[in-house]
């Protein structure tokens, strides 16, 4: 289960791609990693019923967070930074307080009043104090202005706070080659005129603001302040956040969702939507459909209808057969009828009121009915449903007459699981029937109803400030060894990080394995740090293989009386010794019930490794040529109950059946010299092979250890002739251990849907594949991520709050701030951007006045205004009145030529005055008042 993945701020930005690939819907993917606002809509709607068009889409969400029809990752990572920047900001303010208090203790505080309200927001769930540095869910207080240092640094050479006005910003985004927002004068008068609202100067008049690290907190917080950090660790959910409780502050227009712009809320039948998993129990709906496979199983009976009387005399060789085609297929659509009819209005009805959205209690107990109906009433009422033709047998019969194998025990696990199916019940009608305001004074009662997908919920949002967070600091600990690797000389801060970037990409670790998945699902940490959200069919198929478990017990049992009963009768005097039956009988038991344990164990390792692999690019995903084939007939995910009851049924049964072989033969009195001979021939082959290998380890260290490479050839080649010739003759025993072992595992690999057993190459014959049931599994995991991801949550919630609060939540303005934070924290990002000029390095398309261009330009063509750019081809033509000539090719060549040597003079000059300034760091001139 131990698996290697890739660490760091590389991992980061392949989660960041991984998330994109989730959230497009389009038919192909867009490799930029770029959302549209079709993509938002449909994510909507899907996730939490809201239907809003993609056009009230691009007026509202992506016109203030991204400014076009398309979000980029970028602008995606700026949204996703909207909650820690507002924790950023109150730690920033509450380290201000304190050291104001060290310093001055009496005087008033500058910082008290942006605290106002807030004091509570720096503990924990726990009342313990966050720390200013280093708490895991809570960004450091030095973050804004560690980013802050060096945009000033970067581009303007001095990281002292200036005034802040258009020239400045301009300035700014030109360095990080933002040329469409630099020429945007509206736009930068605008984001100057957040930093007025703080309010700070006002004695100073119209006089522009210092950019400083309290400008620069409230410019990029000041446009999302209706944000309450307070929320992520409520027993609550996100919606309820935004348009029950009100937690992300009050709406000047309606309260409900429907007021939102262009949005409604649909009915979706939560209840049972088992691809976002928004009903209110996980363990309510794994043992409803366990009860109904049970309930089927157990009572529902073959009847006559569909029988056609094939094997009748009269009836030739030719009809016979289609009357057995007819029969078959009759037979079959029965059964699927008696599945869909009966299966699918017990699994509604038992459904009803289990959402988290309000429902009517009277729901809950029409389903307490339903439950009942299914598990108490079989297990005390004797009752026959449509009769056969001729009054033999019934199709529903709790009769009872014809047991099955351990029928008593599956129907008293039925009744256990309509205990805890009412019991669940009740806590639904309770919770829906107390007033919130009153579970709000009673936080124990308001934990007790709870509901269970809930407290994932807030898992999920604990999980989404745990992971931004971390993002976050790595990104931090990447400018920190580019600072210490290269120093603070002339080199920006943006290229050293970059350079330290490429370095640690393929940076990677080994973790997982069985225990330590299992610790971190006991400690919490898989769910509220990892943000894991385990499938609900595969929950529901464990149950179904727990049952398994505990029905071989019974089973056991059985066979041992029937054993008992043998040796009781006459036969006993001509039957083999009692312990020649039984050694076999128990040890293929307990094979097969180790083996029905270890698979339903197997799963949630192993779904949350496959998960981890997929977040950490270790499974490919936006750029990954086979990843779209999962985005197709999710709808297959429903296989995956069955293929985990049937699978361990079946393995189990092969694994006790073949161990029961094995061990007979070896307890069979008849074969006791056959078996001698066969262990001689076992220990005879171990000894050669033993001394083969001692030979071979001398043999290497001598003659052939250096990888490839012999050391005497010689030598070397007289050993290999020797292992030929002696290979030839033991290759059979290898091939037929290899036959046993691949068939031994067969066995077992029946029951694990989660894994492929055959590899990518042997698992396709024709362009058809003969083993989806992973691909399947995988396909439900991934349908789960792309609602229930945490960072898709934070998504979610800022979608929400845009559609709440409309014009108050979000604006250009402030979301420039924030891509200016992204771009400085984050330059590996840079490559996403799609709306630049600078965006696609391949293209060349850099600004003649940017940093990057200037830098470079020779001095002759500086003069001569000749900034060296071809005009651009369009269509594939020749620009117009220019001709392809071998005269300007060759001109063109000289010009290549030229600017190489020029570089390298550069490249030397630059190393000079990088050496010079790590031995004495510039002083930055004074700002101009």
């Amino acid at each position: 289960m131990k698996f290697v993945r890739p660490v760091g701020a590389a991992a980061d930005l392949r989660e960041i791609e991984y998330i994109s690939a989730l959230h497009q819907t389009g038919e192909t993917l867009r490799s930029d990693g770029s959302v549209s606002t079709e993509d938002v809509s449909r994510f909507l709607v899907s996730r939490y019923g809201l239907r809003v068009p993609a056009s009230a889409v691009e007026e509202t969400i992506a016109r203030d967070f991204g400014g076009g029809d398309q979000l980029d990752l970028c602008e995606i990572m700026a949204m996703l930074l909207v909650p820690t920047l507002i924790k950023a900001e109150i730690g920033l303010h509450r380290d201000m307080f304190e050291r104001e208090l060290i310093l001055a203790p009496t005087a008033s505080s500058s910082s008290s009043s942006k605290l106002a309200g807030k004091e509570d927001l720096f503990e924990s769930i726990t009342g313990t104090q966050r720390l200013l540095k280093g708490d895991d869910r809570w960004p450091d207080a030095d973050l804004i202005p560690f980013v802050l240092h060096m945009v000033l640094k970067d581009s303007t050479g001095c990281s002292e706070p200036k005034p802040l006005t258009v020239g400045l910003l301009q300035t700014i985004f030109r360095f990080y080659g933002e040329e469409e927002i630099a020429e945007n004068d509206v736009l930068l008068e605008e984001m100057v005129s957040l930093a007025f609202t703080l309010r700070r100067d006002e004695e100073h008049g119209a006089e522009p603001p210092m950019f400083d690290a309290v400008t620069f907190a409230h410019c990029l917080t000041s446009d999302v302040s209706q944000y309450n950090a307070k929320a992520e660790g409520m027993l609550s959910t996100n919606f309820d956040d935004v348009f029950v409780n009100s937690q992300h502050g009050q709406c000047a227009g309606g309260d409900s969702a429907n007021d939102a712009t262009s949005a409604k809320r649909i009915f979706t039948f939560s209840s049972v939507d088992y691809a976002v998993d928004s009903f209110r129990s996980k363990s309510f709906v794994a043992l409803l459909w366990v009860t109904w496979a049970l309930f089927f199983y157990t009572f529902i009976n073959e009847t006559d209808v569909g029988d056609l009387d094939c094997q009748n005399e009269d009836r030739g060789e030719g009809e016979q057969f289609g009357c057995s085609i007819a029969e078959g297929i009759a037979k079959w659509l029965l059964i699927m009828v008696k599945l869909v009819v009966i299966g699918s209005p017990f699994v509604f009805i038992c459904s009803l009121g289990q959402s988290t959205r309000e429902a009517h209690p009277l729901f809950s107990l029409v389903s307490l009915v339903g439950i009942s109906f299914m598990t108490f009433v079989p297990a005390f009422v004797k009752i026959q449903l449509v009769h056969s033709h001729d009054g033999t047998s019934a199709m529903v019969d709790t009769t009872r007459q014809n047991d099955k194998v351990a029928a008593e025990v599956m129907i008293w696990f039925m009744f256990a699981c309509g205990v805890v199916l009412s019991l669940l019940t009740f806590q639904t009608i309770l919770d829906t029937a107390i007033p919130q305001d009153y579970k709000d004074k009673h936080p124990l009662l308001k934990n007790v109803l709870a509901s269970e997908t809930v407290r994932m919920e807030r898992s999920i949002k604990r999980a989404a400030a745990y992971k931004m967070n971390h993002l976050v600091r790595r990104a931090v600990k990447v400018h920190q060894a580019a600072e210490f690797e290269h120093g603070s000389g002339k080199d920006t801060s943006f290229g050293r990080a970059l350079l330290a970037y490429g370095k640690t990409s393929n940076d990677q670790e080994e973790v997982g394995g069985f225990l330590y998945m299992y610790k971190r699902v006991w400690n919490g940490k898989l769910f509220d740090e990892d943000g894991i959200w385990l499938s609900n069919r595969m929950i529901q198929g464990m149950i179904a293989q727990f049952v398994i478990c505990l029905w071989l017990v019974p089973f056991l049992q059985l066979i041992y009386g029937y054993i008992t009963d043998f040796y009781g009768n006459i036969y006993a005097d001509i039957a083999p010794p009692r312990w020649r039956i039984l050694v076999p009988i128990i040890a293929g038991f307990t094979l097969g019930e180790f083996n029905a344990v270890k698979l339903m164990t197997s799963y949630i390792p192993s779904s949350a490794k496959t998960v981890l692999e997929f977040r950490t690019g270790a499974l490919g995903s936006l750029h990954d040529a086979e990843f779209p084939k999962y985005r197709k007939s999710v709808d297959d995910a429903s296989f995956i109950f069955g293929a985990m009851f049937w699978g361990s049924f079946i393995s189990s049964g092969l694994v006790l059946a073949v161990s029961v072989l094995i061990v007979g033969i070896f307890c069979f009195e008849g074969f006791g010299s056959v078996v001698v001979r066969l262990l001689a021939t076992i220990i005879g082959i171990s000894c050669t092979i033993a001394l083969k290998m001692m030979f071979l380890f001398f043999a290497r260290r001598r003659f052939h250890d250096r990888a490839f490479y012999r050391v005497q050839p010689a030598a070397a080649n007289v050993v290999g002739v020797i292992l030929e010739t002696w290979q030839l003759g033991v290759t059979t025993l290898y091939v037929l251990k290899r036959m046993v072992t691949l068939i031994a595992a067969s066995f077992v690999f029946v029951g694990r849907i989660d894994v492929p057993f055959l590899s990518e190459r042997a698992d396709e014959i024709a362009g058809y594949q003969l083993d989806k049931f992973p691909f399947v599994f995988r396909k439900d995991m991934l349908l789960h991520e792309a609602h229930r991801h945490p960072y898709l949550d934070i998504l979610g919630l800022i979608y929400m709050l845009k559609l709440r609060h409309k014009n108050d939540f979000g604006s250009p303005a402030g979301s420039c701030w924030r891509l200016l934070f992204v771009l400085a924290l984050m330059p590996w990002l840079r490559k996403s951007r799609l709306r630049s000029d600078e965006t696609k390095f391949g293209d060349a398309k850099f600004s003649q006045a940017g940093h990057v261009f200037q830098k470079f330009v020779s001095e002759k063509m500086a003069d001569e205004g000749n900034f060296g750019r071809l005009t651009p081809v369009v269509g594939g033509e020749a620009p117009t009145g220019r001709a392809s000539t071998k005269d300007e090719v060759d001109e063109l060549k000289e010009v290549i030529e030229r600017l190489k040597e020029e570089n390298a003079f550069l490249r030397q000059q630059q190393r000079h005055s990088n050496r010079t300034a790590q031995r004495e760091e510039p002083e930055c001139a004074p700002s101009e008042d």
